[in-house]
């Protein structure tokens, strides 16, 4: 019954931020209600990104072909989506087998079409190949490539041109305007970790200060945990933690930036997206919200003293370093002091009360959801939340905050 109740507050949730994300459009930030910005249409041959598809920065190396006697073959994922129609030229049912990471951007990308153009439906031509029709290091002999159309495109057009631009948006690592007939899109393999597009964290290691004064590394928080925050007169208090945005306490050799301070000495480690809170001068000028790869020395970072209050200390050295864990904690305030600094517990984008704001959905199921059941509320997930990537979705159908 709990866990019911729970999956219709969170419906309700969604609802609810889609609503105030669709009222902020309304509101003037984007050129009408529920405007759609989807981006500049694909060129014929345009490849994104710019580079070779089997580039470890685009969709990787083939891993070889799977045949139906393979024992990766039982990984392969049919996909019934009602929404898509498959051309299945061999008959074989071929064309609906794809990974599971490939057949998630497909639906994706449904989605998007459907929302584009209601009257249209998504065509896929080829998935996985298993008659050998495609070049030696081609994607699709594992299922992890597709050809794609529309249902009413079948020579190069502007709708085309726009279905590739949407591939890209569904998320699919490497898309190519392949010829006047259709759009080539493909995928990393399922086990790939993709550490540079997750939502701004801290390493395992980082450090939090609790209430009755014990330091504790984040890996060990729990939701409820009371966290050393600064308030909205900016002095020192307490906040308790309601989620985790992404939680990944093992993840080896993940690229973070390294900040050192001077007068006094600090150091705080985060992801390069993640926001933290800067100053110009140590004089008291307004703060500004930022990611971390964006900060310069020579700026002034709020750091604790005595456990009782804040000042301003110069950054002295920015560098990039390699840590074990991403752990993104979120407090009732939005910001949280880790390793003795004030930090953002938000990331990709700048703006931090926006990201506050769209998180105010979270704070109140948390007021009502932890007591009422606090064995639901209190479960940490692993990898990213739920909540954060249906804000990613939500935003990149809209096109109402530009992403990192």
């Amino acid at each position: 019954m709990a866990i019911a109740k729970s999956n219709i507050l969170c419906q309700l949730i969604a609802l609810f931020v889609a609503a105030q994300l669709r009222c902020s459009l309304s509101c003037g930030s984007r050129t009408g209600y529920g405007a759609r910005n989807p981006g500049s249409p694909l060129m014929l041959y345009q490849c994104v990104p710019d580079l070779l598809e089997n580039s470890q920065a685009a969709s990787g190396p083939a891993k070889g072909k799977i045949t139906r006697n393979s024992p990766e073959f039982e990984k392969l994922e049919p996909c019934y989506n009602t929404a898509i129609i498959f051309k299945d030229e061999e008959g074989t049912g071929a064309d609906r087998l794809m990974s599971k990471r490939c057949k998630e951007k497909l639906i994706e990308l449904a989605s998007l079409v459907k929302n584009q153009w209601p009257s249209l439906k998504l065509v896929v031509t080829e998935a996985w190949d298993e008659q050998g029709q495609h070049s030696k290091n081609s994607l699709h002999y594992e299922g992890r490539a597709v050809d794609l159309r529309l249902s009413d495109t079948y020579k190069s057009n502007p709708k085309l041109a726009l279905l590739g631009r949407l591939a890209v948006n569904a998320g699919f690592d490497y898309v190519l305007y392949e010829s006047e007939t259709h759009i080539h899109a493909s995928v990393r393999e399922d086990s790939y970790v993709d550490k540079s597009k997750r939502t701004g964290c801290f390493s395992s290691e980082s450090t939090v200060r609790l209430e009755n004064g014990a330091v504790l590394r984040v890996d060990h928080l729990k939701i409820s945990d009371r966290v050393q925050v600064m308030l909205q007169d900016g002095t020192i208090g307490y906040s308790e933690v309601i989620m985790f945005a992404d939680y990944l306490p093992n993840i080896p050799k993940v690229s973070h930036i390294l900040i050192e301070t001077e007068n006094p000495e600090r150091k705080v480690t985060m992801t390069p997206s993640h926001i933290i809170f800067t100053r110009g001068d140590s004089l008291g000028s307004k703060l500004t919200a930022k990611q971390a790869s964006m900060v310069s020395a020579g700026e002034f970072l709020l750091i604790s003293v005595d456990a009782k209050r804040l000042v301003p200390s110069r950054v002295a050295n920015i560098s990039v370093v390699e840590k074990t864990g991403m752990i993104a904690p979120v407090t009732m305030e939005g910001n949280i002091i880790v390793d003795g600094v004030l930090s953002s517990c938000y990331a990709r984008i700048d703006d931090h009360r926006s990201a506050h704001l769209a998180f105010a959905p979270m704070r109140i199921a948390y007021n009502y959801g932890f007591r009422a059941w606090n064995s639901t509320f209190s479960a940490i997930q692993q990898g990213m939340h739920w909540y954060p990537k249906l804000l990613i979705q939500i935003n990149n159908a809209l096109g109402i905050h530009k992403l990192s």
